[in-house]
């Protein structure tokens, strides 16, 4: 019988694991009493932009599930205090915005050019093409401006990352007795690529104006940050007779991971989350060698917030949902691809919200056209009277049950609408204007036909009032929705004060 060999020490990964099955293992990892997680900055990072309810969710089942196997080395919570003094995240989110404003403010005015008639393939009408690009583009920057109002809560945030920091902090570390020797012992493993660190070997920081000589470049550089911080996880884990390390990391370089390889195959559950995942994430061999030479550790993994959220889903799914949702974000559409499905589900219609409806009130008619020659005809024959059906709408606007007023929003009928001629819309639309047009601007995202009837509109009297009514402010994009409920509340009460007294000399 032919005697076994021992595991090898320096083992190279082929790449077959599937997703279920390195699941389940980082799953028994995790659970496993001799399994130690260290979590480093870049994660903690990450943990401080997300919302309190998904960071407590994680945070409160990595205390309840591995309780005092978890840490947070020295070198990690003073990277991160040094990111929380300086206001790291918060100068990062305003430059990237500052990039996004600087991106919309030409991209539409570039573009305009090339979208002057039909396209021979896809999109066929320029016209309604180009009013998508402009609603895609305020909607982005009413986006930001969402984004950009997280500056708010930095501080709550920020508090409860360093509340956890401090529950989980290593008790004892020789973090000072690395200094001495740190920079010819980085060197000299960045110059063969020995992880991990060796990525940041031209790493350089900010350095004060006017300061000169070797305090000036101890300033300049952290590139032996990463080297610092899996020396005080190796001494830990000698003294603690640890047998895994699972390293919490959001650096997602080749210098923790093992860079290359095949594409990994996935289970449905994890393609129902997002459809485009990067490989299988594989310790470097050399990180793994090290651990075992000088701390016996058998295994080491490494988990970004994406896996964690992909390997705690199938482990405790309703408690950590939120996190997970967060974690494991949909992928963003990409350039070309409009039409691919993605993780997350398009909305049906106009996003919900404070001043917005889940869809509009009801569909323009097939009858009803925005070419000029037949809204300038029906804007003539609208002089007349109202035929009935149209006086018989307005006037159910006006309904009033009980004493209270129909809000516009219940008392609109799509069917009815729809029916409507071209003429009989130009004549409900012209009883609106002359009753309280200064009052409509807010109601120019729930008519969709009104927001196109400013072009037939030209009398000096009536042009101007349209024009501010119908377009956005910026690019003069057509609305879709109302700007906010206060707003049609108001509309309702002047609709009622102004437009029962015309009704009546009529």
């Amino acid at each position: 019988m032919l005697k076994q060999s021992p595991p090898a020490l320096l083992s190279l990964p082929t790449g077959d694991e599937t997703s279920i099955d390195f699941k389940q293992r980082m799953q028994a990892l995790l659970l496993d009493s001799s399994t130690h997680l260290y979590v480093d900055t870049s994660f903690l990072m990450w943990l401080t932009k997300v919302g309190s309810a998904s960071r407590n969710q994680l945070t409160d089942w990595l205390l309840d599930n591995c309780g005092n196997r978890v840490h947070v080395p020295a070198w990690a919570a003073h990277e991160y205090l040094k990111h929380h003094v300086a206001g790291t995240i918060s100068e990062e989110l305003g430059k990237k915005l500052e990039e996004v404003k600087g991106a919309l403010g030409g991209i539409y005015t570039y573009c305009r050019p090339f979208v002057d008639e039909p396209a021979e393939k896809g999109h066929s009408d320029p016209v309604a093409a180009r009013a998508t690009a402009r609603n895609a583009i305020n909607t982005l920057a009413d986006f930001m401006a969402r984004v950009k109002q997280w500056t708010n809560g930095y501080q709550r945030n920020a508090v409860e990352v360093i509340s956890f920091i401090n529950t989980t902090a290593i008790g004892n570390t020789p973090l000072f007795d690395y200094f001495e020797t740190l920079s010819s012992t980085g060197d000299a493993r960045y110059v063969g690529s020995v992880p991990p660190g060796f990525q940041d070997r031209g790493k350089k920081g900010k350095s004060s104006a006017g300061e000169e000589g070797d305090d000036e470049k101890l300033r300049a550089s952290n590139k032996f940050g990463d080297l610092v911080f899996w020396k005080e996880i190796l001494a830990h884990a000698a003294s603690d007779a640890v047998h895994s390390i699972v390293i919490l990391t959001n650096d997602r370089k080749n210098d923790w991971r093992l860079g290359g390889g095949a594409g990994s195959s996935f289970d449905a559950r994890m393609l129902e989350m997002r459809k485009n995942w990067t490989p299988l994430p594989r310790p470097h061999p050399m990180l793994a060698l090290e651990a075992r030479l000088t701390a016996h550790v058998s295994h080491v993994e490494v988990l970004d917030s994406v896996y964690l959220g992909a390997v705690l889903d199938g482990l405790a799914p309703d408690i950590v949902k939120a996190f997970v949702d967060v974690a494991t974000v949909a992928d963003a559409p990409g350039l070309g691809d409009s039409g691919k499905t993605t993780g997350e589900k398009p909305p049906s219609g106009p996003p919900e919200g404070l001043g917005s409806e889940p869809k509009l009130i009801f569909a323009e008619a097939k009858l009803v056209s925005a070419k000029t020659s037949p809204l300038r005809r029906a804007l003539i024959a609208s002089r007349d009277a109202p035929k009935e059906n149209v006086l018989a709408f307005v006037q159910r606007l006006l309904q009033i049950e009980n004493g209270v007023s129909l809000a516009l929003s219940d008392a609109f009928d799509g069917p009815i609408l729809e029916t409507f001629s071209q003429n009989e819309f130009v004549s409900f639309a012209r009883l609106l204007h002359d009753a309280a047009i200064e009052k409509l601007r807010a109601m120019s995202r729930r008519l969709p036909i009104l927001s196109r009837l400013w072009t037939v509109f030209r009398s000096k009297r009536r042009h101007r009032s349209i024009s501010a009514f119908c377009l956005q402010p910026i690019l003069s994009a057509r609305r879709t929705r109302p700007d906010c409920r206060p707003a049609v509340r108001w509309l309702n009460c002047c609709l009622h004060a102004r437009l029962s007294p015309m009704l009546k000399r009529r």
